[in-house]
């Protein structure tokens, strides 16, 4: 790899540029003619159930629970998903679920990261009503919340 140093004389700042070259970079290689589409990729559990515009829909995102927000609310550093966004007009929404909200179960079975929470939504189907534990603002409550099928918007194209 080159480098190259040089000072702006008016700032008197020191740059080292690093210049990569090209011909160096391995090429990306195309898929072989005979590969798979990515729906047959799909793994059996999800093949038996359908394409993904039959995948059940909450309409929202999570994370880990912050080890400061576990430790304020006195739960276990692996326990619950915080909810970072909510769709509009999602099952989620519709729930009266928020940014922030704290899931700690899916019918009365804890979670305990996104993964896990993931696995719990994705093994039931649309239509079907869930109760969700949760803490908010502070305090345990809960919510109801029907899935619905994923918009094919959303799915891969």
């Amino acid at each position: 790899m080159k480098t190259k140093s040089g000072t702006f004389p008016s700032a008197g700042i020191i740059v080292g540029l690093a210049v990569c070259p090209f011909t160096l970079l391995p090429a990306i290689e195309p898929p072989p003619d005979n590969s798979k589409p990515p729906a047959a990729l799909l793994g059996a559990e999800q093949a038996e159930r359908g394409s993904a515009a039959t995948l059940p829909f909450l309409g929202l995102s999570t994370a880990s629970v912050p080890e400061m927000v576990a430790d304020h609310l006195g739960i276990s550093g692996d326990s619950g998903v915080m909810i970072r966004t909510v769709c509009p007009d999602s099952p989620s929404e519709k729930a009266g679920l928020s940014v922030n909200d704290i899931i700690l179960s899916v019918d009365g079975t804890q979670v305990g990261d996104p993964d896990e929470f993931s696995e719990r939504i994705g093994a039931h189907k649309a239509g079907d009503t869930l109760e969700l534990g949760l803490i908010r603002k502070g305090k345990p409550d809960t919510a109801k919340v029907t899935l619905t099928e994923r918009p094919a918007e959303l799915n891969a194209h």
